[in-house]
C-alpha cells in the first residue's frame, strides 16, 4: 500500500508498530526495503537490514519483552510523526521507559528514512552487535 493521504500513513504507521510489539523481524522485513536509513540520535546509524536484525536481537536479548505504545501519530502525505512510549523489563528485573519521537518517511509504502529521538541515558545497557 502506497501512502497518499494522512490516514493512509497513520494506518502504515499503526502496523508497523503492531509488527514492532509482535514480531520485530517480520517488521523490519516488511517495511524496510534494501536502501533505507534508520537513525537513532545519539545511539547508531543503521542502513542494513542484516545488522538492524542483529540490533534488535541485541536489544530484546537485554529486555525480551519491550514494547512501544503510540501517543500521538500524525501524518502529513508519506510523512509520519510518532510520539512513541518504549518500555519493558530488562533480564534482570529492572522496569524502564523512554519517551521518544520517531519521524518515518515512506516510499511506496515502505520506510525509507526513520529518525528517532530519545534520551539513550534511559535505555536498558545492551550490547551494539559489530557491523
Amino acid at each position: 500500500m502506497s501512502a497518499k493521504t494522512p490516514d493512509q500513513t497513520i494506518e502504515l504507521c499503526e502496523r508497523w508498530l503492531e509488527l514492532y510489539n509482535s514480531d520485530i523481524h517480520r517488521m523490519i522485513d516488511e517495511f524496510y526495503p534494501d536502501d533505507f536509513v534508520l537513525a537513532v540520535m545519539g545511539v547508531a546509524e543503521i542502513t542494513d537490514k542484516g545488522y538492524f536484525h542483529k540490533f534488535e536481537d541485541a536489544f530484546l536479548a537485554a529486555s525480551p519483552e519491550r514494547k512501544a505504545r503510540a501517543v500521538r501519530i500524525t501524518a502529513a502525505g508519506d510523512d509520519a510523526t510518532l510520539e512513541l512510549v518504549l518500555y519493558g523489563t530488562t533480564v534482570d528485573g529492572t522496569k524502564w521507559e523512554v519517551p521518544l519521537s520517531e519521524l518515518l518517511t515512506f516510499e511506496d509504502g515502505l520506510i525509507v528514512r526513520d529518525v528517532i529521538y530519545l534520551d539513550p541515558a534511559k535505555l536498558p545497557v545492551f550490547p551494539a552487535p559489530k557491523m
